[in-house]
């Protein structure tokens, strides 16, 4: 809408956020530049009733447990898991309650989350403190984040920051989110959120989140919040110059002698 009226703002584009938002398209950009990813796949919900064997092999290819999202939910509405394969379409169309296209992704039972932020536009990044985030569940629930008293909320999750992290993991983390960051078109400030497999020693990027998604101005020692607003709006003001510049009509001759019949004059 603010494209519309030609007003300038903070952050992203609708085509970045709408990229980062459906988890099924995000994982074909990034996967466009190699970003590492947890093995996982998309279904749709008349693939999955039409050929419900399709949904058992796929899963079993990337080996479980397994945790279903659907792709364009947020604040982990409809996000389930499951360990057992014969329980895999009972909960997959649980899922399907909350949109028709669903990623099915392998899920850690032991392992790190890292969070980053970075702040700027595809020229000019800016990246923040790494935090470790401490969960005391598997997920935190809808209900968990937003349930009014009785919710855990983020009294529940205990953090780390600066992250107490080897320099190989703090520099692999750096690498995929500046890719992230360019290949999906960010701008302004992300929060991008990383998962590290205990076991296998691996580094995947989970989730970018745009606003209003996360400021992340904590992430942002360095920074007040006043500095880091001051920026976003600079951020904007240039990307609006820059659309500026564009040419976005032309003058042409193409329909001069055009006769469009049932059209009246």
């Amino acid at each position: 809408f603010l494209e519309t009226l030609g007003v300038p703002y903070c952050e992203s584009s609708v085509l970045s956020c709408a990229i980062v938002q459906d988890k099924a398209m995000m994982r074909r950009v990034l996967n466009s530049v190699q970003v590492p990813l947890v093995d996982g796949f998309e279904i749709t919900r008349s693939e999955c009733i039409l050929h419900p064997e399709t949904l058992i092999e796929k899963a079993e290819q990337i080996g479980g447990p397994w945790i279903i999202k659907p792709v364009s939910g947020g604040s982990s509405i409809g996000i389930l898991c499951c360990d057992d394969k014969d329980q895999l379409l009972p909960t997959a169309l649980e899922c399907f309650a909350f949109d028709s296209k669903l990623v099915v992704e392998h899920r850690f039972t032991d392992f790190r989350e890292f969070n980053i932020g970075l702040l700027g536009d595809h020229d000019d990044i800016k990246l923040s403190l790494i935090e470790e985030v401490f969960k005391s569940d598997t997920i935190l629930s809808y209900v968990d984040k937003y349930g009014g008293s009785s919710s855990k909320g983020m009294e529940s999750i205990s953090r780390r920051l600066p992250a107490g992290i080897e320099d190989e993991i703090c520099e692999a983390i750096k690498e995929a989110a500046r890719n992230a960051f360019k290949v999906c078109e960010c701008s302004g400030v992300v929060r991008i959120d990383f998962l590290y497999d205990n076991e296998t020693k691996a580094l995947y990027l989970n989730e970018i989140n745009t606003i209003p998604g996360s400021l992340a101005a904590y992430l942002f020692k360095d920074m007040s919040r006043q500095e880091l607003l001051d920026r976003c709006i600079n951020l904007a003001f240039r990307k609006e110059r820059n659309a500026k510049k564009i040419v976005s009509t032309i003058e042409s001759s193409l329909l001069k002698n055009s006769a469009f019949d049932g059209i009246k004059k």
